[in-house]
């Protein structure tokens, strides 16, 4: 029932409000880049069944599959916790920060297509942009990779741990967000393997 609810209430905000949505996730498949060591993406159906409905003299079909991947597999959300056991598991992040806010994209494509493992900088973001932004908001960081989708070597760089090569944020620049954004910036994403 709670579920129905969710529903309800995300159609109706719909209705009254006009939302931009932009879906950002790759399909998954057996073929997606993935870090190597992780368990790769496998798909099962286990059982179909085509049957008649007694009662209703309706045809039914029913399905069940499994399905077993590596939870850094695909487009995904890393918890704060995957950092800091001291933080927040996925189902522990507030609702309202997952849904219905704004994203801020940061081009770094040029600088990252020139170099593989460019750590992205402070001087990359649009502070004027950040700082004005209403309420949560996201920073999501193009580095163009994502047009070698889903070739793991042009995409990741190789398929040993030790040849992986792509762009993500410096150090510096991770600190830097948490200490001066953390009440408003609530994620951050890229479109590389993280």
């Amino acid at each position: 029932m709670q579920l129905l609810h969710l529903l309800f209430v995300f159609l109706n905000i719909e209705a009254v409000f006009s939302l931009i949505n932009f879906d950002l996730t790759h399909s998954i498949k057996s073929t997606n880049p993935i870090f190597p060591g992780l368990t790769p993406f496998n798909f099962t159906q286990t059982y179909t069944s085509w049957g008649l409905d007694g009662d209703t003299n309706e045809s039914y079909f029913k399905a069940l599959n499994t399905f077993i991947t590596g939870e850094h597999f695909g487009t995904h959300i890393d918890a704060p916790y995957h950092g800091s056991n001291a933080s927040w598991s996925v189902e522990q992040i507030p609702f309202e920060r997952l849904v219905s806010i704004q994203a801020l994209i940061v081009d770094v494509s040029k600088k990252s297509l020139r170099k593989r493992n460019y750590e992205i900088q402070i001087e990359d973001l649009n502070e004027d942009a950040m700082q004005q932004a209403n309420g949560f908001y996201v920073l999501l960081f193009y580095t163009g990779k994502s047009k070698f989708w889903p070739d793991q070597i042009t995409y990741a760089g190789g398929e040993l741990r030790e040849e992986l090569e792509f762009p993500g944020l410096s150090v510096q620049l991770a600190s830097y967000l948490v200490n001066k954004y953390s009440d408003k910036l609530v994620g951050v994403g890229i479109d590389t393997l993280s």
